[in-house]
């Protein structure tokens, strides 16, 4: 069986502000996640419970969570920030369970800071360029070995 990590849709990218959420912790009423989620944190640090497993999100590090179910999903926010959080789909998850990694390849946010944009901007061919960007996000985030080697197997077809 040819397994090949492919992005199927870039359903949104959003921009979350600081000012987003005015409550300290947020509780996300949703039993399934339809999308499987990148988030890049820019500022603020928060403690993440999803379905069970705690994640402590800090400036320059990106959250992953996987489509399926939703059992929990909470937010504690010590610090209120800004982040890039783009919703997509794939024949295959990227992963198989949330994580939180460090980001220490300034790369990575502009990478970020231009898929939104574009998105936003809705020129020509935009769709495209991002979809292109994502598989760049997700290069990147392997040259600098912040995928475990098993996930990565998953996505190297992709990257090939």
């Amino acid at each position: 069986m040819n397994e090949r990590f492919i992005i199927t849709n870039i359903n949104r990218i959003i921009l979350v502000g600081k000012n987003e959420y005015t409550e300290k912790t947020t509780q996300f009423h949703k039993k399934y996640l339809h999308h499987q989620e990148i988030i890049y944190n820019f500022s603020g640090e928060a403690t993440v419970n999803f379905n069970e497993k705690i994640l402590k999100t800090y400036p320059n590090s990106i959250r992953y969570l996987p489509s399926g179910p939703c059992e929990k999903y909470i937010v504690d926010r010590q610090t209120k920030g800004e982040c890039i959080d783009i919703f997509f789909t794939s024949n295959l998850p990227l992963a198989d369970s949330a994580f939180v990694i460090p980001v220490k390849n300034e790369k990575i946010a502009s990478l970020f800071r231009k898929i939104f944009s574009l998105w936003v901007e809705k020129n020509e061919e935009y769709y495209l360029e991002c979809a292109s960007l994502l598989y760049k996000i997700i290069v990147e985030m392997k040259k600098t070995s912040y995928l475990p080697d098993a996930k990565f197997k998953k996505i190297k077809p992709a990257i090939d």
